[in-house]
């Protein structure tokens, strides 16, 4: 439960930079309201993910999760561009993630 936790969040996080726009510099009293309630919602699940997970592995998949998410929807949502640096750049976000995932396990787990 708590890395499902941690995962919601993370995929939160990725939406914030995109509210943040359409908030229209918090004009738009609607899409300001989803930003701070998602940047709560998505604080208090981390808090929770980080009562079982280690602080390290639960900030850095929740981060790499927020960038890759919100790389994901500037290519899909705002057309940004896919460039070979950026793919081979969020590979290697997911590879840096995994590897923490694994030197954080205990060693009779590997």
């Amino acid at each position: 439960m708590h890395w499902l936790a941690l995962i919601v969040s993370g995929v939160m996080e990725a939406f914030f930079p995109m509210l943040v726009l359409l908030s229209e510099s918090y004009t738009h009293l609607v899409y300001t309201s989803v930003l701070f309630t998602s940047i709560t919602v998505a604080i208090l699940l981390m808090k929770y993910a980080m009562t079982v997970i280690p602080l390290a592995v639960a900030y850095m998949v929740w981060t790499a999760l927020g960038i890759l998410g919100t790389s994901l929807v500037g290519i899909l949502v705002l057309d940004d561009p896919v460039t070979l640096v950026r793919s081979l750049s969020l590979l290697l976000i997911i590879a840096a993630v995994s590897g923490l995932k694994i030197s954080s396990m205990p060693s009779s787990s590997l």
